[in-house]
């Protein structure tokens, strides 16, 4: 028997009813900050400064006030002893080791990003360590070198006279002038030199920064004397009138000069390097001594072959277990023998 056929239904198609979009879901939270990774250094009170006024060390929480005075001592001591006239690159570079170094001695848990206005507040401080280096040698340059008192027309004379005959071939940081023939002998060893890395680097172990950072400048390096023998050819300067007119250091004035006076060293000492290397450890350790400081001396602590072998065969005949090995009998033994400190 034939099945009925069902008809399609004429019932429309059931539409879900339209739902207004809403706010897209926000974004993921960002992963948790690990330990090591720096944030952005706090302002003091919250206050960011404006963009362009002059970044100042108390514009930050104690923290990092400490941690930039830290990196400026580290910069301070880079221009001393690496590069006194650094370029904006080379500067960028000291500037972030003075920064690394400074993080590295603190025992602060938080690490801080070293910023663009950190930087600049750090690098700026460079005129500040020639100056204060300048500003130490100076009071002894004058009477070191025999200039008179400008006030009399015969001392101009002869001041200017004097401010010539140094200044002509490098003179003055020459040991030694013959008057008659002008042949200059010692260079780069005027005893003043020596001097002056003592007023400029040690003048005491609590304030010079040779006694701060003795690996900077144990030996004196290159780039240090060049900077003193700079410094001390700009206080010379200052009698070209025949009366002393204290000047300003300027990197516009006397980079170049220091950058030529690094070349002469180089090319002096280019054939006795091991000589040049002595003369300078010579200077640190007279200047670390006449500022105040201790060197001691570095002793042999090993032992000699022969009691090496004495007292590895009294140890094969030791077990380590019993008394009688033990520490009753080792004074009694020590001092039977004699004291360790017979005589002193």
């Amino acid at each position: 028997m034939a099945q009925p056929q069902t008809l399609p239904s004429t019932t429309a198609p059931q539409i879900a009813p339209s739902v207004a979009p809403g706010p897209p879901p926000p974004p993921p939270p960002p992963p948790p900050q690990a330990p090591d990774d720096p944030v952005d250094a706090p302002f003091q009170n919250g206050a960011v400064p404006p963009v362009n006024s002059r970044p100042k060390v108390s514009d930050y929480i104690d923290p990092v006030r400490s941690l930039i005075l830290s990196a400026i001592d580290y910069y301070s001591c880079s221009v001393l002893t690496v590069d006194a006239f650094p370029s904006d690159a080379k500067q960028e570079d000291l500037v972030r080791r003075a920064w690394i170094d400074a993080c590295a001695h603190s025992d602060h848990p938080v690490r801080y990003r070293l910023s663009d206005r950190m930087k600049r507040l750090i690098g700026k401080r460079k005129s500040n360590a020639r100056g204060d280096a300048s500003d130490l040698i100076r009071p002894q340059t004058g009477s070191t070198y025999k200039f008179r008192d400008g006030t009399t027309l015969s001392n101009e004379r002869y001041n200017v006279a004097l401010y010539v005959k140094l200044t002509d071939k490098g003179a003055f940081h020459h040991k030694g002038i013959d008057d008659a023939t002008g042949k200059l002998t010692g260079f780069a060893q005027h005893p003043y030199i020596s001097q002056a890395l003592r007023h400029a680097f040690f003048r005491d172990p609590r304030n010079g920064i040779g006694f701060r950072f003795p690996d900077a400048f144990n030996p004196i390096r290159t780039e240090t004397v060049a900077l003193v023998l700079t410094i001390i050819r700009f206080h010379i300067e200052e009698w070209a009138t025949g009366k002393h007119v204290p000047g300003h250091f300027k990197e516009v004035e006397y980079a170049g000069t220091y950058r030529d006076i690094i070349k002469d060293l180089k090319k002096w000492s280019r054939s006795r390097e091991d000589v040049w290397e002595n003369i300078r450890y010579k200077w640190y350790k007279r200047a670390y001594r006449a500022g105040g400081g201790t060197l001691t001396q570095a002793s042999d602590v090993r032992v000699p072959d022969e009691v090496m072998e004495e007292a590895q065969a009294e140890l094969d005949g030791r077990t380590g277990l019993t008394d009688s090995e033990g520490e009753d009998g080792d004074h009694e033994e020590l001092g039977n023998g004699g004291s360790l400190n017979d005589g002193e």
